[in-house]
């Protein structure tokens, strides 16, 4: 009789995380899939497309101006141009979805699988909504963190190739490299990213008609866009300040071109500056903070980069649900109630709050308004909230006593 109470409230607890799974997947269904439905409309998909199509008919993908990232992409992508571009979408819309769906697997796998870890994950998997905006515009943000979440979980020669080809499709996930230890495995990343990004290089030099690189690589130094939520951007945002005339600067509502963007010297320095500090001072604290477990750390280094790139679009807190996850998964199973209410308003500030309040503004004039400090603020809460995370995962979880299994 006296297990009847502990039965009772054991599967009371399994009905109530069946029905916020429930919830959860009709949520992601909801606002990641009904809401982000490929249509003919342009996305950002349009410039992976096009850069594919040229490839395939023997030109340079960077023919395309909208298109500036490393060539790997592109000429991965050219199968796809065999179909109509709606059709392409569709394809890369449902791959991009099973391969997220993937990553969040594997990451559940790792926290030691259960109830707790499976809430967790499809709690930041649903409802972190950076991911909504990757899916609707095509973003190959998926890609992406699967790849880091290999590259966190996994050891040896997968380890080395997921860094290596986060690093050859977008640079960023390159960060993970610093999660390994073992002079072998640093080798072959080095080996596989080298090549890479040099044998995709070597056919559009060789193999291909047109240009050999992006019209301008100047905006690897940064952005002043409001669309780029990182401190580096901050710091270039006040660096180009109004002044009284309140009137946003041009790059500011523009810098998203970046094939076109043209910032002076100094605010290349101050951007890089920035960017170099944030990142040293962070390796500093993650290096005495002697973390043992490596998805901490990898999640810690991912949301460090968010918060350091000179260009951190505003659906990149994606790259920080690995680090949301850990840590909600830690809190419950602690029971630490602090860490949790930290977490989540750590992760409201990372996209949700952010995204809402300057949403809002947008919409009344269908514009970026004329209002600086508010501008300015919202989009440096993103990047703040970031070094809260890398902070909470450096001195909640760096004993690795969160319920976290190997």
């Amino acid at each position: 009789m006296s297990m009847a109470p502990m039965e009772r409230s054991s599967r009371s607890a399994r009905l109530a995380a069946g029905a916020f799974l429930l919830l959860c997947v009709a949520w992601y269904g909801w606002r990641c899939w009904m809401l982000q439905r490929p249509s003919p409309a342009p996305s950002d998909f349009q410039f992976y497309y096009a850069a594919a199509g040229r490839v395939r008919h023997g030109g340079s993908p960077y023919i395309e101006g909208g298109y500036v990232y490393p060539p790997l992409l592109a000429l991965v992508l050219v199968p796809l141009t065999r179909f109509d571009y709606l059709t392409a979408r569709w394809i890369w819309f449902g791959f991009s979805h099973a391969i997220f769906l993937g990553a969040g697997w594997l990451l559940w796998r790792h926290l030691g699988r259960g109830l707790t870890a499976l809430c967790c994950v499809a709690l930041v998997w649903a409802a972190g909504g950076a991911a909504e905006d990757g899916f609707g515009l095509g973003q190959v943000d998926a890609v992406l963190v699967l790849l880091a979440i290999v590259a966190m979980v996994r050891g040896g020669t997968s380890r080395a190739a997921a860094v290596a080809g986060g690093f050859a499709l977008k640079l960023l996930p390159g960060i993970l490299v610093l999660i390994e230890r073992r002079r072998r495995t640093l080798v072959l990343t080095a080996a596989l990213a080298a090549g890479m990004m040099a044998a995709p290089w070597a056919v559009v030099r060789f193999g291909l008609k047109g240009p050999e690189r992006p019209e301008s690589t100047a905006y690897l130094a940064g952005t002043p866009c409001v669309l780029s939520w990182s401190l580096p951007s901050v710091a270039v945002r006040f660096a180009d300040w109004p002044g009284l005339t309140r009137k946003l600067p041009e790059d500011w509502t523009f810098g998203y071109d970046l094939p076109k963007l043209r910032m002076p010297g100094v605010r290349r320095a101050i951007s890089l500056g920035v960017a170099a500090m944030v990142l040293l001072f962070g390796l500093a604290g993650l290096r005495r903070a002697g973390l043992k477990d490596e998805l901490v750390e990898g999640a810690a280094l991912m949301s460090l980069a968010v918060a350091a790139s000179p260009i951190s679009w505003w659906h990149y807190p994606v790259f920080e649900y690995p680090a949301l996850a850990v840590l909600f998964t830690g809190a419950v199973r602690a029971r630490r109630a602090g860490l949790f209410a930290a977490t989540l308003t750590a992760g409201a500030g990372c996209y949700l709050a952010p995204d809402l309040v300057l949403k809002y503004y947008f919409h009344q004039q269908e514009r970026w308004p004329d209002y600086p400090w508010v501008i300015q603020f919202w989009t440096a809460v993103p990047a703040f909230s970031a070094l809260i995370l890398f902070g909470l995962l450096l001195c909640c979880l760096r004993d690795s006593r969160t319920g976290h299994v190997e």
